[in-house]
C-alpha cells in the first residue's frame, strides 16, 4: 500500500498555532495615540521571454511535430515561441485595527504567446493582508484562472465510437481556483519565516472530466538574512491532489475505466541572494534558486488499466538565476534565465519506457522584466 502525507495536514495545523502564539503580542496595537493612515500603491511589469519548449513536449514530440506527423494533434505554429508577460496590480493600505495596517489587493496577469494564440491565459488574484504586529501578519488570497491550455490529446470515448481520426484530438485545457492563508513572522530580526496552506481546484473541460481534482497544498519558507550583502531561502512543499478518475454518471474511481491522476509530491528549495557593489551608485542584486520535486502518483488501477499513472515517479529540476538593477527609484529593470526538467521513472518496467518517452521534457526561458512601482 502507498503511504500518503495525511500526518502533514496535522503538522500545518501545529505550525499554524507556533505562529499565533509568537506574534500575538501587540496584536492590539501600540496603546499610544495613532494616525490614520491611507495609501494607494499600482504596480505595472512587463516581462519579454523567450521559451523553447511552450507545451513541454518530449523529444518524442517535437520529432513528431517537426515531421508533420500525427494529423489533428498539434495545434500550435512553433513548438517554441516569444511571449509577453503583463501584469497590473493595485493595492489599499489603511489602519482599520489602530496602527496595523491592512492592505487589500488585486492584480491580474495576462501572457501573449506572439505565434501561438492558443496558449494565451489570463489570471486575477485578490488577497487581504492583516498586520497582527510590526513582524508578523496574515493574508488571505484567491485566484482565478478561467482557461488554461495544456496541449491536444485524443478523446477516449470518442476514439471507441470513431476511431483513430484527427478529430478524435481534443484540447486538454482546464480551469482553476485557489483559495489559501499565508502567515508571516519574523524571529531574531533577520529571520522571516512563511507558512502558507493551499486548497486549489481544477475542472477540466468536458472532454477529460476524469482529470477533475482537488489539491492541499503546505509550504514552508524561511529567508535569513547574513548581512547585508547575502541572503539565503530554504523551504519544504507538499501537493496531496486527489483526482476524480471517471467521467460517466455510473461509475466511480473503482469501477471506472478512466484514468487516476492522483498523486503526492514533496518539494524542497535553496536559494541565494546577493545585493552587489552599486554600479554607477544604482542598486543592483543577484538571485539564485535550486529546486527539487519527487512527484508519486497513487492510482489503484493495474499497470494495464493506466499505463500513464501506474507506479510514475516525476522527478522535477528547476534552476531560477537573476539579475536586478535599480536606475531610478521605484523603476527596476531585471534579466533572468530559468531551467526546468522532466525526468520519469515507474515501479513497473512495463511501462517505465512508455513514460518516459511521453513526459520526459526540458525547457528553457530567458527574458527582461521591466517593472513601475507608483505610490499614491
Amino acid at each position: 500500500m502507498i503511504k500518503t502525507p495525511v500526518n502533514k495536514h496535522r503538522t500545518i495545523f501545529i505550525l499554524i498555532i507556533v505562529f499565533l502564539l509568537t506574534s500575538s503580542s501587540g496584536f492590539c496595537g501600540n496603546k499610544s495615540k495613532y494616525t490614520k493612515y491611507q495609501r494607494w500603491n499600482f504596480n505595472i511589469s512587463q516581462s519579454y521571454v523567450y521559451d523553447n519548449n511552450i507545451l513541454k513536449y518530449s523529444d518524442k514530440y517535437i520529432d513528431m511535430f517537426t515531421s508533420d506527423l500525427n494529423q489533428g494533434r498539434f495545434h500550435i505554429n512553433t513548438y517554441d515561441d516569444f511571449v509577453l508577460y503583463n501584469t497590473l496590480s493595485t493595492s489599499f493600505t489603511t489602519n482599520i485595527v489602530k496602527n496595523l495596517l491592512t492592505t487589500v489587493n488585486i492584480n491580474g496577469t495576462y501572457k501573449i504567446f506572439t505565434h501561438n494564440s492558443i496558449k494565451n491565459w489570463g489570471q486575477v488574484n485578490i488577497s487581504v493582508k492583516q498586520q497582527i504586529n510590526k513582524r508578523a501578519y496574515a493574508k488571505l488570497f484567491y485566484s482565478y484562472l478561467p482557461d488554461y491550455y495544456i496541449r491536444h490529446f485524443r478523446d477516449k470515448d470518442w476514439v471507441e465510437v470513431y476511431g483513430l481520426i484527427p478529430q478524435t484530438f481534443q484540447p486538454f485545457s482546464f480551469t482553476k481556483n485557489s483559495y489559501g492563508l499565508r502567515l508571516k513572522n519574523t524571529f531574531f530580526s533577520n529571520t522571516k519565516v512563511f507558512l502558507t496552506i493551499s486548497y486549489m481546484q481544477f475542472f477540466y473541460n468536458r472532454h477529460f472530466t476524469e482529470y477533475d481534482c482537488n489539491n492541499i497544498s503546505g509550504d514552508l519558507k524561511i529567508n535569513h538574512s547574513i548581512n547585508k550583502t547575502f541572503g539565503i531561502e530554504g523551504g519544504y512543499r507538499f501537493i496531496n491532489s486527489n483526482a476524480k478518475g471517471y467521467d460517466q454518471p455510473d461509475e466511480n474511481k473503482e469501477t471506472s475505466d478512466d484514468a487516476d491522476a492522483s498523486f503526492y509530491e514533496n518539494i524542497v528549495f535553496l536559494g541565494l541572494n546577493v545585493n552587489m557593489p552599486h554600479v554607477f551608485k544604482l542598486k543592483n542584486s543577484i538571485n539564485f534558486k535550486c529546486i527539487y520535486g519527487n512527484r508519486k502518483y497513487t492510482t489503484n488501477k493495474n499497470v494495464l488499466q493506466d499505463m500513464l499513472h501506474k507506479g510514475r515517479i516525476d522527478n522535477n529540476f528547476r534552476i531560477y538565476f537573476s539579475y536586478k538593477i535599480k536606475p531610478v527609484k521605484n523603476f527596476t529593470v531585471s534579466v533572468f534565465y530559468n531551467y526546468n526538467q522532466r525526468v520519469t521513472n515507474s515501479d513497473y518496467n512495463i511501462n517505465k519506457q512508455y513514460i518516459s518517452n511521453e513526459k520526459d521534457y526540458s525547457q528553457y526561458q530567458t527574458g527582461l522584466t521591466i517593472a513601475y512601482k507608483l505610490k499614491l
